[in-house]
């Protein structure tokens, strides 16, 4: 990650999550760290826990979400998109809510793109502190806007030996094409003979720190802006967070169980 200030990850093997806090925040001389981090925290807990003592088994992401949430602090100020990823029986779950999001490469080309959850341009469905939307919502008296793991959405896909699964905030949507992706997976699939997913992941957050600093990049913010009828040129400035893995057969049988893949 590059920045990394508001952004949080995890990575154990058949599970990864992805957190952005959002940046809103700091208008009001406040950050959503400790959010984002709380909740990819108590996910990757949840998951570790619901695995030790069920025969290996996975919770499904949306469940890890609701879970997750539920045993956030009270308090805690800030709020956060977010992405879960889970790999059991030969298949990808994922629950995604806002902008941070994934996509699943084969042979070097996207085969899969997740869903992007927005109430409008730049806008993302995002979890906030429940006591302060309690609060918000008895001080004002009015309807507050706001999100929660129910509003996710879960997809299924069934992935092969070799795919590559890539978990990003919206510092990568913003700043670089499916193209771009596709492009910077083939090289380093070219070039890294022990297929390093760090080193993947270093890669491409390096390429779209580039882009987001450049000042005439053209870049998808900026077709999503003028679209929308703002005027925007060159990258977005953002943290930037990508976590790589790639699909792995780990049993020895010409014909392994779906549970012998997993994530590295």
């Amino acid at each position: 990650a590059k920045g990394a200030g508001e952004d949080s990850w995890f990575h154990t093997g058949q599970y990864l999550g992805i957190a952005d806090g959002v940046g809103g925040w700091n208008m009001q001389g406040l950050s959503s760290a400790r959010f984002s981090r709380m909740l990819m925290h108590l996910s990757n807990e949840y998951q570790r826990n619901f695995t030790r003592k069920n025969a290996n088994r996975l919770p499904c992401p949306m469940e890890t979400l609701q879970r997750a949430y539920d045993e956030m602090p009270l308090g805690l100020i800030g709020s956060t998109t977010v992405c879960l990823a889970a790999l059991s029986g030969g298949l990808l779950y994922t629950a995604t809510l806002g902008d941070s999001s994934y996509v699943v490469l084969r042979n070097g080309s996207i085969i899969y793109n997740g869903p992007v959850l927005e109430h409008g341009f730049n806008h993302p469905y995002q979890l906030s502190d429940k006591l302060l939307i309690a609060y918000t919502k008895a001080r004002t008296n009015q309807s507050v806007l706001c999100d929660f793991p129910r509003d996710a959405i879960n997809m299924t896909h069934p992935v092969e030996n070799g795919d590559i699964v890539l978990l990003f905030t919206d510092g990568v949507l913003d700043n670089l094409f499916p193209k771009d992706v596709e492009m910077a997976v083939t090289k380093w699939q070219e070039s890294d003979s022990n297929q390093n997913t760090t080193a993947l992941a270093v890669g491409l957050t390096e390429l779209a720190v580039r882009v987001s600093q450049a000042p005439n990049a053209h870049t998808p913010f900026q077709e999503r802006a003028e679209a929308d009828g703002l005027a925007c040129q060159g990258g977005k400035s953002d943290d930037i967070g990508v976590v790589a893995a790639r699909v792995v057969r780990t049993g020895t049988s010409s014909n392994p169980t779906d549970e012998d893949r997993g994530l590295e």
